[in-house]
């Protein structure tokens, strides 16, 4: 009996620490002492403002930030209710976060919207395998080190405007649901959108890839939008599925490769440039040329 009574206590102390609901004033006490996060199985209902927890400093009339030291993990774990490291105020001052070590949320799912608008993450950031709900935003926000959301699924809007990525940004096989928004993205580093499935419309205007941009096997089954974007690397379209995709205004400096792929309504270079020479594109049966 004893034995049995041992194994039992044993089950239950560790089903407790591994899985169940977990409060915010236990992240809330690691980030006040400074201490590495991390939660695993974990379900979260109360929502959780980053920019509430610590003391913002001002770094201009209008704009504070909250300086967050821990490194951050959560794995398999599930937010109900909104998550956030920006704030903005209804007299027009907004609160931002900077994160001084590395922000990883693997495999977790997000019912509420998701914002970690204008934060600057100068670790490593990795949201792979994540499910996004809602609306997600990552608008004006800067990756320092590696950015990883390969195999998201994004049901709400996405939203990475303005973004900046310094290092090599990872979006292989990610699908997205509603609009992809990526006008004005810098990418310093390759980007990896292949096998990745735009179900809505997609903005990739305005955007400047310094290195390779690779987008093999990708699906676009809505518009898609690359007008006044530059390529200075090698851009790869191989085997891409479009259905109407506008590449007005665009910049190619370097080796540009969109075979076997197809365009089902239409696909437009009209005014593009290209370096050393145009490409041959007749494999397109609707297109506008450059």
């Amino acid at each position: 009996m004893k034995f049995i009574y041992l194994v039992f206590v044993l089950l239950v102390t560790t089903c407790s620490s591994t899985g169940g609901n977990e409060s915010k004033n236990n992240i809330e006490e690691l980030l006040k002492t400074g201490k590495d996060i991390y939660f695993e199985d974990k379900v979260f209902n109360e929502k959780i403002n980053l920019t509430e927890i610590l003391k913002a400093n001002k770094i201009n009339p209008a704009t504070s930030q909250v300086t967050i030291n821990s490194s951050i993990t959560f794995i398999n774990c599930t937010f109900n209710d909104e998550l956030t490291a920006y704030s903005s105020n209804e007299d027009g001052t907004s609160v931002l976060s900077i994160f001084n070590s590395n922000v990883s949320f693997v495999g977790c799912t997000f019912e509420k919207p998701v914002s970690f608008r204008a934060s600057s993450i100068m670790g490593r950031a990795n949201f792979s395998n994540s499910f996004f709900n809602e609306e997600v935003s990552f608008e004006e926000c800067s990756f320092f080190q590696k950015a990883n959301f390969s195999e998201c699924s994004f049901h709400g809007d996405a939203r990475f405007q303005n973004a900046n990525f310094m290092q090599k940004a990872n979006f292989y096989k990610a699908e997205f649901e509603q609009t992809a928004y990526f006008q004005a993205v810098t990418f310093n580093s390759e980007v990896q959108f292949s096998v990745a499935k735009f179900i809505g419309y997609a903005d990739f205007s305005l955007i400047s890839s310094r290195q390779n941009f690779l987008a093999n096997y990708a699906e676009f089954a809505d518009q898609a939008v690359f007008n006044n974007s530059y390529f200075y690397g090698r851009t790869d379209f191989l085997q891409v599925s479009f259905s109407s995709c506008e590449f007005k205004k665009c910049y190619f400096f370097g080796e540009f490769r969109f075979n076997n792929s197809k365009a089902t309504k239409s696909i437009s270079f009209k005014d593009s440039s290209f370096w050393p020479k145009i490409p041959d594109l007749s494999f397109f049966d609707t297109i506008t040329e450059p």
